[in-house]
């Protein structure tokens, strides 16, 4: 039930609609220690400081990202759209596997319950790719 509410309010959650693997979304976390456990949480729970949130909070004087100067920075933003970290977004994955993937794997790093069918991976398949994505995110933020 909280995952549908979730989704509904913060559409960057999509497809946790039946929960989160919880095993899966959280194994590249486990080994993370400092600054890069913490962007990842952040990540997981929607809470990464973008130009966007730290405009709206009054800490900043523009919203727009710092890296490209073309649009306001969100997490969207960051992730999907930003020139600048096109190369880390498809070092371990190709445009067409991000793309294909559920907003809150490509977004959040987490892993939801129910992994479309037509993907055709085990359980360790589907843990190795929320590693690579969650890899892949931290890169992005890094950068």
């Amino acid at each position: 039930q909280q995952c549908k509410i979730l989704q509904k309010r913060r559409p960057t959650f999509g497809g946790i609609q039946e929960g989160v693997n919880r095993p899966a979304s959280l194994a590249v976390h486990a080994g993370l220690r400092g600054l890069p456990r913490y962007r990842l949480r952040c990540l997981m729970t929607g809470a990464v400081p973008t130009s966007k949130r730290l405009f709206r909070q009054k800490r900043i004087e523009s919203p727009t990202c710092p890296c490209c100067g073309l649009e306001e920075e969100d997490l969207e933003h960051i992730l999907m759209r930003c020139p600048l970290h096109t190369e880390q977004r498809y070092k371990e994955l190709t445009p067409e596997e991000w793309e294909a993937l559920p907003p809150c794997l490509r977004l959040h790093g987490l892993v939801p319950n129910a992994v479309d069918p037509s993907w055709g991976m085990s359980s360790d398949d589907v843990a190795d790719l929320a590693g690579k994505v969650q890899r892949t995110l931290l890169e992005v933020l890094e950068h």
